[in-house]
């Protein structure tokens, strides 16, 4: 069969897997890495799902949010630190 007439296999199937691991890439991830999910309620958290429809970067907001929550976690929050946090990054 000459190279122009090879079928074109997948190239992750014919790398070496290393420690059980495909690509150094899921190694990577899998040593450094968590993934987490998030349930969010269309009805009682609307405000949340709108706000995260209109960032380019969802994961990037989140992040923020949690970091700037963790930094005023022991100030005084005028409300709910939900709404605190939203009002802060509306000007985001």
């Amino acid at each position: 069969m000459s190279k122009h007439h090879r079928k074109k296999g997948n190239a992750i199937g014919r790398q070496k897997i290393v420690d059980g691991f495909k690509t150094p890439q899921a190694r990577y991830d899998a040593n450094n890495s968590l993934q987490m999910s998030l349930k969010i309620n269309r009805n009682t958290e609307s405000d949340i799902i709108e706000w995260l429809e209109k960032q380019p970067n969802k994961q990037g907001a989140i992040k923020q949010a949690l970091r700037f929550y963790l930094s005023h976690k022991d100030k005084p929050l005028d409300g709910a630190p939900t709404a605190a946090i939203i009002d802060y990054l509306k000007n985001w």
